[in-house]
């Protein structure tokens, strides 16, 4: 929760002071860093820039790290940029592994692309895998509110935070 989030920033700075090039603590922190970014109001984009550098590190490291890739797919999406980038990160996550998240991402490129009908499937499929997934009610959320269906867009989110862990990044973004 956020309660804990500077003793798991402490841990992470360690982790990495011990190994700087680890990718899996840099996927860490960057996922951190997201969390508190999403969850700030005021700065929340500086955050994601850090995340994001955090992730270009680890890919640096290890180009093929699928949740690297996958993470950097949702920080291109969460900032606005290029689908068509966060798209291609997502492929090639895709081919090393399928997961709840980068179905959740994959579900975010086909709404901004305007493709509602996959986005269904792939939230369904992200749910099959992991039914308590908040992320894939948001993006359902997000899907219907792209449409116009502020009611259907309301009771998926409501289901988001109701998925999402008390005092965590999730539920107050």
């Amino acid at each position: 929760g956020t309660e804990s989030w500077t003793d798991a920033v402490n841990a992470l700075n360690e982790a990495l002071e011990i190994d700087p090039g680890n990718p899996r603590n840099l996927v860490r922190k960057a996922t951190l860093l997201r969390d508190q970014a999403l969850a700030s109001s005021d700065a929340r984009a500086e955050g994601l820039a850090a995340a994001e550098q955090a992730v270009k590190d680890a890919l640096e490291t290890d180009k093929g790290h699928p949740y690297a890739q996958e993470l950097a797919a949702a920080l291109i999406l969460d900032q606005g940029g290029d689908v068509d980038q966060a798209d291609w990160y997502i492929q090639q996550s895709t081919k090393r592994r399928e997961t709840s998240f980068g179905l959740v991402q994959k579900a975010r490129i086909m709404i901004r692309k305007g493709s509602y009908d996959d986005v269904e499937r792939l939230v369904n499929k992200a749910l099959k895998k992991e039914p308590s997934n908040h992320s894939a009610f948001a993006a359902q959320s997000e899907m219907w509110e792209a449409q116009g269906q502020i009611f259907h867009a309301f009771e998926a989110m409501k289901s988001a935070k109701e998925r999402s862990a008390k005092e965590s990044a999730a539920r107050l973004a």
